[in-house]
């Protein structure tokens, strides 16, 4: 109790510390050329499909939660600890990875953030109606958020789950970057990121990096958006990766920034726990 209380208090000092990251504006403007549109998502669910083995996530599901004032530990807490939490998912029929992080808008507003991977669509929405979310407990525990939530489902690249770090090692901080990208620059950019050496194998190979993901969604207005979702050991790790020669000065990366648009989303988070996520048979 103590630590999660530490965890929330940490959240929004965070946010004040880290005002121009925690929390920034992502602005893409609507695209008018429904033809490029079209070739994009086609390209983006082209290359999101490829390569996908057995076992390996096909769908991936974030929800950002707000929190009403006073409610953070008690969330928490269910999600940790009880029947009906982080455990439930974890235990559900395609279920590959699941986690529950933490931060504070600029406006001071505690959000949890729930990360989970699936072998498909259809088994997440199987389990988003299922008996341990739609019973009493998850009902009650859900009069703590803030309506309405964001949901966003995406597609990973190539279907390359994350993979955890021999060993149970700590997860200490956590990265959310969202990034809008110029029509017809989806495949590109996943190529690049699955097999450049600059790409996820990079971050991967950074001292302190947990895990490292990237996947694909379609706004409303019909941009196409990649999202990075990483786990670090420290926050230092984490800045010291996105000070590193590969993340600041390199020209392959350089070019690759060219295809995206505006400013990206970056949300910096903790996890709910101490440690990371169990190991599944599943996960790979």
């Amino acid at each position: 109790r103590g630590l999660n209380a530490t965890v929330c208090a940490w959240a929004k000092g965070e946010a004040k510390i880290r005002r121009g990251l925690n929390t920034t504006i992502c602005s893409s403007a609507k695209n008018k050329h429904s033809r490029q549109l079209e070739t994009l998502r086609r390209e983006s669910r082209q290359v999101a499909m490829t390569a996908v083995e057995p076992g390996c996530a096909k769908y991936v599901e974030i929800m950002k939660v707000p929190l009403h004032p006073g409610t953070c530990t008690k969330v928490s807490e269910y999600m940790l600890n009880d029947p009906n939490g982080l455990e439930y998912t974890q235990a559900q029929t395609g279920n590959i990875s699941a986690t529950s992080n933490l931060y504070a808008t600029e406006e001071g507003v505690e959000t949890i953030v729930f990360v989970s991977e699936w072998e498909s669509k259809e088994e997440f929405e199987a389990y988003s109606v299922s008996e341990g979310r739609t019973n009493e407990s998850w009902k009650e525990i859900a009069k703590s958020f803030v309506l309405p939530t964001k949901f966003v489902g995406m597609e990973p690249m190539g279907g390359v789950t994350h993979t955890p770090a021999p060993g149970g090692k700590a997860i200490g901080f956590v990265v959310l970057v969202e990034m809008a990208m110029l029509p017809n620059s989806a495949a590109k950019v996943s190529q690049y990121m699955l097999h450049d050496p600059n790409g996820l194998e990079y971050t991967k190979a950074q001292q302190g990096n947990i895990s490292a993901t990237s996947n694909l969604y379609t706004t409303e207005e019909g941009v196409d958006t990649i999202v990075f979702f990483n786990k670090w050991e420290s926050r230092d790790a984490f800045i010291a990766y996105n000070d590193s020669e590969g993340r600041r000065s390199n020209e392959s990366w350089k070019e690759l920034a060219t295809h995206f648009v505006g400013i990206p989303t970056i949300t910096l988070m903790r996890p709910l726990g101490s440690f990371a996520d169990e190991i599944t048979p599943r996960e790979t």
